[in-house]
C-alpha cells in the first residue's frame, strides 16, 4: 500500500505539472497492482479528460463512483466530464448531491447558463455567493450571464472589480481577455490573454490569443497562436475553425475547407464549421455541397438567421424561390433579421409568381399570410398589391420606397452596375450635349446616391438633390457635388418649393409613383420658360399604368406624353432604350423630354442624344 501511495504522489506531481504521459505511465503500473484503486481510476480519468478522450474519462470515472461513493472529488470530476460531453442533467444529478459547496453551485450555474435557464444560472450564482461572497467562480459566473444577454458593459465591469481583489487565476484573465475584445478593447484583451498564459497554457487560452490578434490586424500572429493551439490540443476544434476562417478572410477557400473538415471530424455539430465551409464551398463554385452544410447548420440550430439567410440566397439563385421565400420568412418572424430581409422575400415572390399559374397563386397565398401576421409591414403590404396589380388599394407606396432604398443604400451603386442600368447616362448624356451653356439651377429628383451630380457636366449655380431614402442622401453628401440635399418625397417637395429651374431630372422615379397627373402639374410650375424636364419611364405593354409583380409601377409611352401634356409639358424629344437587367431579359424604357407648353414655339437647342 505504501508503494503504491508513492508513486500515485509522484504520478499527481507529474499531472500538475502537465507531465501527463508520465503521470498514466505511473497510474497505469500502479492499476496493474492494485486495479481498483480509486485514486489511481480517478487521476486517470482527469488525464483522459485532458486529453480530451471524453468516454474513456466517463468509464473511469464512473468505476470509481462506483467503488467509492462517498468520494466527493470522483463525483465531481465525473460531473464535469459529463457537462463537457453536453450531458447537462446527467451533470446536475450528481452536483446536485453537493449544492453546500459555493464552487458547485457556481458549476450548476454554467449548466443553467449552457441550458438557456437565465434565472436558475442566476440564483445558483447568487447562492453560491452568500455561501462565500469571495467565490470567484460565481462571480465570473455573473459577468458570463451579462455577457450571454448581451449587457457588455456590465460583464466587464463585473470581471474587472473581480480582477480588483488581487486574485492571481488564469479563468479570470482569460474571461477579462473575450469580454475586452468584445467590447473592442483589443490592447487590454491582449494583456489580460497574456496574463491568463503566463499562469497557465492551455487551447482554449491561445484560440482567444489568436482572436485578439486577428482583431489587432496581426494576421501572421494569429495563425501562429491557433497552430500552437492545435499543437497543444489536436482535439480542439475551436483552433481548426479559426484558422479555417483565417484561410477564408484571404480569399483561400481550398485551405479553409481543409480546416473547416478537421473541425468537423472532431465535432461532428459544430456549427459554425459547418456554416463557414459551405461559405468557402460555394465561393469555389460548389454549391450543391455548400447547400448540405447550410442545411446541418440548420438542423443543429433552426435559428441560425446566416445559414436561413445565405441557404436563402443561393436557393433563389437556383431558382427556387418557393423554398427560398420561406426560408426568409422564417427569418422575419425571428427578434434580430437583416433589414433587407422584406425586400428579398418581395423579390423572391415576384420571381415565383412568373413561373405559372399554381406558381403565382403560391406566390399570392404567400403575400396573403405575410400581412396577415404582419398587417403594419408596408413593404408585405405593397408586394401583395403588386402580385395583384392592386393600385386603388396600394397607399403603402412612399414608405415601401423608403424603405428600400434606405436598405439598398451601401450597395445601390454596385448593384445599379450590375443591372446595367442606362437611365442615368441617357439622361444625363442629353443634358450635357446640349447647346446651352451653363443651367443657373438644377433640380435632380429621387437623386439616390447622387450620381448625376458626378456625371452631370454642364456649368450650373446650384444643383438641389431630392430623395425620400436619408440613407443614400448620406452617400450623396459624401460626394459634396450638391448645393441642396433635402429629404422628402418628391411630390410634398414640390408642393412646397418655391423656386423654378433651367432643369429638373428624374431617373426612374416614376416607378415609385401610382399615378403621374398631380407629379407632371407640379414639375410644370417649376421650370423656367425655357427649362427642360428629363426623366425616364419604364415601359408599360400592358396597360396605361401596371403594377408590376416586382412593386414597380409602369406606364405606356402614349400615356405619359397625354398626361404630360394635360398638365402643360411637351414632348419635345424621346428615346427607347433598354433600360436595366430583368432577370435574363431587360426592362424596356423611355428617355422623355419635356418643355412648358409656353415655350414650345421656340427653337430648341437641342441635339440628340445617343
Amino acid at each position: 500500500m505504501a508503494e503504491t501511495d508513492t508513486l500515485l504522489d509522484t504520478a499527481f506531481q507529474a499531472y500538475n505539472q502537465n507531465q501527463f504521459e508520465t503521470a498514466e505511465e505511473i497510474v497505469r503500473n500502479v492499476l496493474t497492482i492494485a486495479p481498483t484503486n480509486g485514486d489511481a481510476l480517478y487521476l486517470l480519468g482527469l488525464i483522459a479528460y485532458r486529453s480530451n478522450a471524453l468516454e474513456p474519462a466517463e468509464k473511469l470515472l464512473y468505476e470509481a463512483v462506483k467503488l467509492y461513493p462517498d468520494m466527493s472529488q470522483y463525483a465531481l470530476a465525473l460531473a464535469g466530464v459529463l457537462q463537457k460531453a453536453g450531458r447537462l442533467d446527467e451533470a446536475l444529478s450528481f452536483y446536485e448531491k453537493y449544492k453546500q459547496n459555493p464552487l458547485v453551485l457556481s458549476q450548476i450555474g454554467y449548466i443553467y447558463l449552457q441550458k438557456g435557464q437565465n434565472d436558475f444560472a442566476k440564483s445558483a450564482f447568487d447562492e453560491a455567493l452568500k455561501e462565500d461572497n469571495a467565490c470567484l467562480n460565481a462571480k465570473i459566473g455573473q459577468a458570463l450571464l451579462a455577457r450571454q444577454e448581451g449587457r457588455n458593459a456590465e460583464a466587464l465591469q463585473l470581471l474587472t472589480d473581480a480582477e480588483k481583489t488581487g486574485v492571481k487565476d488564469s479563468e479570470l484573465f482569460y474571461q477579462l481577455a473575450v469580454q475586452n475584445r468584445l467590447c473592442g478593447h483589443y490592447q487590454e484583451a491582449f494583456t489580460a490573454i497574456k496574463n491568463a498564459l503566463s499562469l497557465f497554457e492551455t487551447a482554449v487560452f491561445l484560440n482567444e490569443k489568436g482572436l485578439i490578434f486577428e482583431a489587432l490586424g496581426f494576421e501572421a500572429s494569429a495563425q501562429e497562436a491557433y497552430e500552437r493551439a492545435i499543437e497543444l490540443d489536436p482535439y480542439a476544434p475551436d483552433a481548426f475553425v479559426n484558422l479555417g476562417n483565417l484561410y477564408l478572410k484571404q480569399g483561400n477557400n481550398r485551405r479553409a475547407e481543409e480546416y473547416y473538415k478537421k473541425a468537423l471530424a472532431l465535432d461532428a455539430d459544430f456549427l459554425n464549421a459547418h456554416h463557414n465551409l459551405a461559405i468557402a464551398l460555394c465561393q469555389q463554385g460548389r454549391k450543391a455541397e455548400g447547400l448540405e452544410h447550410y442545411r446541418s447548420a440548420l438542423l443543429i440550430n433552426p435559428r441560425h438567421i446566416s445559414s436561413l439567410y445565405n441557404l436563402a440566397m443561393i436557393l433563389e439563385e437556383m431558382g427556387d424561390f418557393s423554398e427560398a421565400a420561406g426560408l426568409y420568412f422564417n427569418i422575419l418572424t425571428l427578434k434580430a433579421h437583416p433589414k433587407m430581409i422584406d425586400f428579398r422575400i418581395a423579390n423572391t415572390l415576384a420571381r415565383l409568381s412568373e413561373q405559372g399559374k399554381k406558381s403565382k397563386k403560391e406566390a399570392l397565398d404567400f403575400a396573403k399570410g405575410w400581412v396577415k401576421h404582419f398587417p403594419e409591414n408596408e413593404i408585405a403590404v405593397h408586394t401583395l398589391n403588386a402580385l395583384q396589380n392592386d393600385r386603388k388599394n396600394d397607399v403603402a407606396v412612399l414608405d415601401y420606397a423608403r424603405g428600400l432604398f434606405d436598405a439598398f443604400a451601401p450597395t445601390y451603386d454596385e448593384t445599379m452596375q450590375q443591372l446595367e442600368s442606362k437611365g442615368l447616362s441617357y439622361a444625363t448624356d442629353y443634358l450635357n450635349q446640349t447647346a446651352r451653356e451653363k443651367y443657373a439651377r438644377v433640380l435632380d429628383l429621387a437623386c439616390g446616391t447622387g450620381q448625376f451630380a458626378e456625371l452631370f457636366q454642364k456649368k450650373h449655380d446650384e444643383l438641389t438633390g431630392v430623395d425620400i431614402s436619408e440613407k443614400m442622401l448620406d452617400l450623396a453628401r459624401a460626394k459634396n457635388r450638391y448645393t441642396h440635399l433635402i429629404q422628402n418625397d418628391v411630390l410634398s417637395f414640390l408642393k412646397t418649393d418655391t423656386a423654378k429651374y433651367d432643369a429638373i431630372v428624374a431617373v426612374e422615379l416614376t416607378n415609385y409613383l401610382n399615378e403621374l397627373t398631380a407629379f407632371f402639374t407640379q414639375t410644370a410650375k417649376h421650370l423656367m420658360p425655357d427649362g427642360l424636364f428629363v426623366m425616364t419611364n419604364e415601359t408599360s405593354e400592358k396597360e396605361d399604368i401596371f403594377l408590376s409583380p416586382q412593386g414597380r409601377y409602369l406606364y405606356r409611352k402614349s400615356y405619359v406624353e397625354e398626361t404630360a401634356k394635360k398638365a402643360g409639358l411637351i414632348k419635345v424629344f424621346d428615346s427607347d432604350f433598354a433600360l436595366r437587367k430583368e432577370g435574363t431579359a431587360y426592362a424596356e424604357g423611355t428617355l422623355f423630354v419635356f418643355k412648358t407648353a409656353v415655350d414650345c414655339g421656340k427653337d430648341n437647342e437641342i441635339s440628340d442624344a445617343k
